[in-house]
């Protein structure tokens, strides 16, 4: 939140015509990318596993052909040109490709798998390319797949190698190299606003504090101290040689949160609390007025922000807001441990609170009773709401009034922008909750699950509906202080903090209103009048940034036909996304911040739809395929608007002409610079050849790799052994490869509990001393099940051992290369009695003990056995179906790989 200083009424011109072609293209693929997530996990049963594949891999290929003819001429800001598009959708597609490889051949709901192989398929082309959104996504599925296969599989090379405190630090140093090659490739990539290490350095931050927080918020010394040392080495790398208050302000945000886990988490007495207290409060005003003295040594904000000169940057705002926060709720809980407060008439001693710290921040004259008399404002407001929101004796409508004025008073007495920010957002938060009709919103949670052929959809609605007008009314509300904020610096320092708390509010409202879409209401079997109301609250959202866009360009010169064509593209492109209020409200900031030159607000805009977006997959209020072909062609339609926008643009030299003059003939230049300062075209220079070169060899290598999988799976279907394995089902969703049904195989239960029994000889208690590898012995059963009779090291039977009965628990050791498949199978010598563990009633191989199978394994902590597949993925709706299966039917190779082929019911026959 940054204050502006004056504006001029017009709208800078030169960058529109550039930058909505852009915007259309880029919003095209990212819904384009949605889209096709959609589709696979929707698992479509009308296509046949060859016509997904094949188009999977065309699709793949497609791309990076466009991009590779996209590449003869590069311009040098290259983050948005077309290749970066196209290989960004190229990168997708790999990763739908890879799903739909998983998805067809049943291997398994472990997404570290996924993430891993898809990071790793994407280096090629982000060493050719070298584009943010490659390097982006590489970071992000790297994080990804990494912490889940250490949650999953831990180091087990160390000692201590499952533990949180492992997990977590390993997470932090990967991303601390990962920080470190950013920032040593920042000039190839082009990231001028330095995306890529400022995201990074984030994720640094974060695991840093999960690691502080640890397992069961108890914080130990040692947890903080690598979080010490590494933002220690980042203050001194970003102060001295990379100059980036934005870094320094993150470490210190990380210092200040790992200081205050520990302090807090060993706080057992009212006077370490207080001790505690004082020492936050200490540190952040030491805090404040050092960003302060680094902020006026550099000489100005961030390159970029010319705009925000007249404030603290955003960042520094976010470490004002976090710590005054966290100071104020130590201040509270520091009260209630020393007085006998009540916590329904709290309000009362944060009224006095409250007006001591408006006592404190107008009396005084230094930082220090400033940062005092905010905290005491903010612990006294958080007292006075909570409070307000537990009266139940009084009307709802009283207490949202007398809170609204006690904020309007705050507000107005205490001239800071953050605690104005944090004054906002409170009481505009607890008002909607007041008056929301019933005050039902907690049960209106309950709904979100509910389907469209539920009773309780007339309820469903009405439950949501408060939400939606919300979110609408604090979005227009969010315009119109924008709006007023653009004037003077005055209007600015009095009107942003009330905005950007509406942003915020309007923006989590819309994310938690369902988002049925189009589709989704045309199953919906509802009165007129509420239909009416809701397509009336629905059209309000969609058509907030159709306005704003047209308001925009109409007061920018030089745009004549752009004027009209851009709204009205846009305009149509809403109907894709009513009854989806985030996405609405996503672009209504992106268009607000580009429009009146608030980075902030920009990258805000481009956050909330990525998360909306993310969100939206996992909303049950219609389908994934409902989801698929309203994404796609809302994405097809932005993108012949992207080309109808970039043909009717003026020339980007003569809107500058123009502008330029309409500037001077006002005595002012557009931007508050000389008119020669304007935008020029960008330069183009040829690519080099070898990219083409690097961009075939990354599209080589997926389509070798996806193919010699698919020709094994298919090797193991057509020749594998059949093995038919009692299960145990239940029904989630998955990351990105839809509904599946997760597996538990009663042989990998009853093989887990014998590993686990096993003695263990090293330090870790989670992990039996066995190898994590092995490869299980099955024999089937009278009715052709398949049961466990021992465990062998490797697929010929290598250091093999079988299952004994209670009262011989010696193991018998097999014969190297006593074990086969097929007709050809060895016996397995020993008892014919063959019991599982303590407890287990007891199994007769005599009968079958001729035909012996080996199906690999692999032991996961805490005694979980992984076989061939945890997981069946099915096309959407149809779990009832799948519900039945009581078995799984194996085809097994003679090395012991296995893949399921189908589920069987109770009598072993194919699902109907």
């Amino acid at each position: 939140m940054q204050v502006q200083g004056h504006q001029n009424s017009q709208f800078p011109a030169t960058r529109w015509p550039v930058i909505l072609p852009k915007a259309s293209y880029s919003l095209a693929c990212l819904l384009l990318a949605s889209a096709g997530l959609c589709w696979v996990a929707a698992n479509w049963e009308y296509a046949t596993s060859l016509q997904k594949l094949a188009g999977a891999q065309a699709i793949v290929t497609i791309l990076v052909l466009l991009a590779i003819w996209r590449m003869p001429e590069q311009a040098s800001g290259h983050n948005l040109s077309a290749q970066a598009l196209f290989s960004a959708l190229a990168a997708i597609a790999t990763g739908a490709l890879l799903a739909l490889v998983g998805q067809i051949y049943q291997t398994g709901a472990d997404p570290w798998q996924l993430f891993l192989l898809w990071a790793a398929l994407l280096l090629p082309w982000l060493l050719v390319l070298r584009t943010v959104m490659l390097g982006l996504l590489f970071a992000l599925l790297f994080n990804v797949g990494l912490a889940l296969y250490l949650g999953v599989s831990g180091l087990w090379f160390w000692p201590d190698g499952h533990s949180w405190n492992t997990i977590m630090l390993v997470m932090a140093l990967v991303n601390v190299v990962l920080l470190v090659a950013a920032e040593a490739s920042l000039q190839y990539f082009k990231d001028n606003w330095r995306v890529g290490p400022r995201t990074l350095g984030m994720a640094v931050a974060g695991w840093l504090i999960a690691l502080a927080v640890g397992e069961g918020l108890i914080s130990g010394f040692t947890s903080i101290v690598p979080g010490l040392l590494v933002t220690l080495a980042g203050y001194v790398v970003y102060t001295r040689w990379r100059r980036d208050l934005a870094m320094v302000t993150l470490a210190m945000i990380t210092v200040f949160f790992l200081v205050a886990v520990f302090f807090a988490s060993h706080a057992d007495s009212d006077v370490t609390l207080l001790l505690v207290f004082l020492a936050m409060f200490g540190l952040m005003v030491v805090m404040v007025r050092h960003l302060r003295y680094l902020r006026r040594s550099y000489g100005a904000t961030e390159a970029g922000d010319e705009a925000e000169q007249a404030s603290d940057p955003w960042f520094m705002s976010l470490f004002r807001i976090a710590g005054m926060g966290l100071v104020a709720m130590l201040l509270i809980a520091l009260l209630f441990v020393i007085s006998a407060l009540d916590v329904e008439n709290a309000w009362i001693a944060g009224v006095v609170l409250s007006l001591l710290g408006i006592g404190c921040y107008r009396a005084g004259k230094g930082d220090t009773l400033h940062e005092l008399g905010v905290i005491l404002g903010v612990a006294g407001l958080l007292m006075v709401a909570g409070g307000q929101y537990l009266l139940d004796h009084v009307s709802p409508d009283i207490r949202a009034l007398g809170l609204l004025g006690f904020g309007v008073v705050l507000y107005g007495l205490v001239p800071n922008r953050a605690f104005r920010f944090v004054v906002a957002l409170v009481v505009i938060g607890v008002v909607a909750l007041l008056t929301w009709p019933g005050q039902a919103w907690v049960d209106a949670l309950g709904f979100r699950s509910l389907s469209s052929s539920s009773s309780s959809v007339y309820s469903y609605v009405l439950a949501w509906m408060p939400a939606y007008l919300r979110a609408w009314l604090m979005a227009v509300g969010a315009v119109l202080a924008f709006g007023a904020s653009w004037r003077s610096g005055a209007a600015a320092a009095r009107w942003l903090p009330l905005a950007w708390a509406l942003v915020l509010l309007a923006q989590i409202a819309a994310w938690f209103a369902p988002s049925p879409g189009l589709a989704g209401m045309t199953s919906l079997s509802l009165p007129w009048q509420v239909t009416f109301q809701l397509w009336a609250v629905w059209l309000g959202c969609a058509a907030l940034p159709v306005a704003v866009l047209a308001a925009v360009l109409w007061r920018v010169p030089g745009m004549a036909r752009l004027r009209v064509l851009a709204p009205l593209l846009l305009a149509v492109a809403s109907v894709g996304w009513m009854g989806a209020p985030g996405v609405a409200m996503a672009l209504l900031w992106a268009v607000l911040g580009h429009a009146q030159r608030r980075t902030s607000l920009l990258v805000f805009g481009v956050l909330a739809l990525l998360g909306y977006l993310a969100g939206f997959y996992y909303q049950f209020e219609s389908t994934l395929l409902q989801k698929s072909a309203l994404l796609g062609l809302t994405g097809v339609w932005l993108l012949i608007s992207g080309w109808l926008l970039a043909r009717c643009a003026p020339p980007v030299d003569a809107v500058s002409r123009h502008s330029t003059d309409e500037a001077h003939a006002s005595g002012h230049g557009i931007t508050g610079q000389p008119a020669e300062s304007a935008a020029l075209p960008p330069v183009l220079r040829p690519a080099p050849r070898w990219r083409r070169l690097g961009l075939l060899a990354g599209l080589v290598l997926v389509l070798v790799l996806a193919n010699t999988t698919i020709y094994q799976k298919e090797q193991i279907l057509a020749h594998g052994e059949r093995v038919v394995l009692e299960l145990v089902p239940v029904d989630p969703r998955s990351l990105m490869q839809g509904d599946y049904m997760a597996l538990q195989f009663g042989v990998a239960q009853q093989l887990g509990r014998w590993l686990t029994a096993e003695p263990a000889h090293d330090n870790d208690a989670t992990m039996p001393a066995v190898q994590r590898n092995g490869y299980m012995l099955l024999q089937p059963d009278a009715q052709g099940v398949f049961r466990l009779v021992g465990r062998a090291a490797s697929p010929d039977g290598t250091g093999a051992s079988s299952l004994r009965s209670q009262d011989d628990t010696s193991d018998t050791s097999l014969a190297d290369g006593a074990i086969g498949t097929g007709d050809d199978a060895a016996p397995v010598p020993g008892d014919s009695a063959v019991v599982k563990p303590e407890g287990l009633a007891p199994y007769n191989a005599g009968t079958n003990a001729e035909h012996t199978v080996v199906l690999a394994y692999r032991l996961r902590p805490y005694g979980e056995v992984h076989i061939g597949t945890d997981a069946w993925f099915f096309p959407e709706g149809q779990a009832e179906r799948y519900a039945q299966a009581r078995y799984g039917e194996f085809r097994v190779s003679k090395r012991g790989t296995g893949i399921l082929l189908r589920l069987l019911d109770e009598q072993r026959q194919p699902l109907p």
